[in-house]
């Protein structure tokens, strides 16, 4: 399965996401995958825990070129986080999948 097949089906199901990114592991709750301005697929999501340089929880968006060993947990989520816009904007133009 594809990095953009596994984050999709976790978007579908809110369940939370492990992967390698930059050199340090990250979980977070996936909330839309989409193609940003420049036409690169990226993960918008609420950073839970793992390496952060910014620290603390908050949205982050990471480029699908930049994620490796994505993997679905068993950990869910009720309800998009404060601050969550689904629809498709100047950032992200093209959304393939959303909460």
């Amino acid at each position: 399965m594809n990095t953009q097949t596994t984050l999709a089906g976790a978007i579908a199901e809110c369940r939370l996401v492990e992967f390698t990114y930059n050199g340090g592991i990250r979980v977070v709750e996936p909330h839309m995958l989409a193609l940003n301005e420049t036409g690169q697929p990226v993960l918008s999501a609420w950073f839970v825990r793992g390496y952060s340089r910014r620290g603390g929880h908050g949205w982050r968006e990471y480029l699908l070129s930049g994620i490796s060993l994505p993997t679905v947990l068993n950990e869910t989520f009720d309800e998009p986080r404060s601050g969550y816009n689904p629809e498709p904007n100047a950032k992200f133009p093209h959304v393939i999948a959303r909460v």
